[in-house]
């Protein structure tokens, strides 16, 4: 029996129920304690509920077992490759990512490069933005200047939980508006969810949101996909390494500490 907490978001406990499925996969009996309360994944995935064991069915005796400072999310030593995979094919398909995404408003176009802005609490409440924060203005440009080498593309989406934000500190050069929209909070989390996991070209940011979301468009598009994603998850932890990442995703450094073109709003 895996223990949660209360407070959990879905990309963390996307991470434990990995964990209860490969140990289910290899006939160990395996679970995660269900904590989560009701939510827009857990009808949408179906297949997760299979992993979860609800509070009020927890024996004395069941053996547990503990989160660790890594939360089982090392790429490559709580999990691997093929695990992932299977993981995604077996707990993940129910979502028809194309049809999700279509309830966007605007609607996506076509070979459209997707990028996630993680902001939230990581920024609003100081203590998470000393652990979490760092200038992604910079990190987002430099990440678009590497992308665009083989020319711009036609379209984007930035999704992020504050797209007021984006729309006010996002400036990519050779972007105007009009080939640029925004999905958000007003569409919904599993849009939002799509929109990001359907795409081949991701830039993304410290959030497992973004880390599922490519992990689940690398499924979809396989060699074709492209993740740019920071060089840095969290302070407290590996001195800032995330261990989340693909091997093939491409790290760009960040600056640590926020800069001046990236105040909270």
């Amino acid at each position: 029996m895996l223990l949660s907490y209360r407070g959990l978001g879905m990309g963390n406990v996307l991470y434990l129920l990995l964990r209860a499925h490969t140990a289910q996969s290899e006939g160990r009996d395996h679970l995660v304690l269900d904590q989560f309360g009701p939510g827009p994944w857990r009808d949408a995935f179906p297949r997760l509920n299979e992993l979860l064991l609800p509070p009020g069915q927890l024996a004395f005796t069941d053996r547990r077992e503990h989160l660790g400072v890594t939360f089982f999310q090392a790429f490559g030593e709580d999990f691997t490759r093929p695990e992932l995979q299977r993981f995604i094919a077996d707990r993940l398909s129910d979502v028809d990512l194309d049809e999700v995404a279509q309830h966007a408003s605007p609607r996506p176009r076509n070979h459209e490069v997707v990028i996630n802005i993680r902001r939230g609490d990581y920024y609003s409440n100081p203590q998470f933005r000393r652990t979490f924060g760092f200038d992604i203005v910079d990190y987002v440009g430099n990440a678009w200047t590497e992308l665009c080498e083989g020319g711009s593309p036609p379209s984007i989406a930035i999704v992020s939980d504050d797209p007021d934000w984006c729309r006010q500190h996002l400036r990519l050069p050779g972007v105007c508006q009009a080939d640029t929209r925004y999905v958000g909070p007003a569409d919904g989390i599993l849009v939002s969810w799509a929109t990001v996991a359907r795409a081949r070209e991701l830039i993304i940011t410290n959030s497992t949101f973004s880390y599922w979301a490519a992990y689940v468009a690398g499924h979809r598009h396989g060699a074709a996909n492209r993740v740019w994603a920071p060089d840095f998850h969290a302070r407290h932890v590996r001195q800032g390494a995330p261990w989340q990442h693909d091997p093939r995703w491409r790290r760009l450094a960040v600056r640590p500490e926020p800069g001046p073109g990236d105040v909270c709003s």
